[in-house]
This record gives structure tokens, C-alpha cells and sequence, in this order.
């Protein structure tokens, strides 16, 4: 089963370990650290068997009550899994 909740500092490792697997333009832990201690950003994680297995990064648009989807990661040996 597959849980989605909000990240943690607790978090940043395995979400770290995710964005190693796109070859370029990568998140850094101090970035993503900012990001899910910031309050102003929304970061979520996927956990199946209690492991990050997922995460999304959405930022909310000044001036408006829209999000702006800012990261997405999924392990690669999940993706194309639905």
C-alpha cells in the first residue's frame, strides 16, 4: 500500500537519494532542506513498506491561490508501475 503524507526534515535524505537518479537538473539537500523546513513551499512524499519511494514539491504562485508544480521524483525502479 502506498501512503502519502507530508515531508519531514526526516525526509530530505531519501528524497535526496531520488533526485540522483535524473541526470541533470537536480534538487540539492540544502535546497530540498530549505524547501520542506520553508513553511511556504507544499512537500509531499510517497512511502510504500516504509520507504520513501516518491515525492513532489509544489510552490504557491505570489498573488494568486494556485500552486506551481515544482518537482516530482519517483524511484526509478517504480516508475511506469500506475
Amino acid at each position: 500500500t502506498m501512503l502519502i503524507r507530508p515531508a519531514t526534515l526526516a525526509d530530505i535524505t531519501a528524497m535526496a537519494r531520488l533526485e540522483e537518479s535524473f541526470p541533470g537538473d537536480r534538487l540539492s539537500v540544502r535546497s530540498l532542506r530549505r524547501l520542506v523546513s520553508g513553511g511556504r513551499a507544499m512537500c509531499l512524499v510517497a512511502e510504500a513498506d516504509g520507504a520513501v519511494v516518491g515525492d513532489a514539491i509544489a510552490l504557491p504562485r505570489r498573488g494568486s491561490r494556485s500552486l506551481r508544480l515544482y518537482s516530482v521524483a519517483v524511484d526509478p525502479g517504480l516508475r511506469r508501475a500506475g
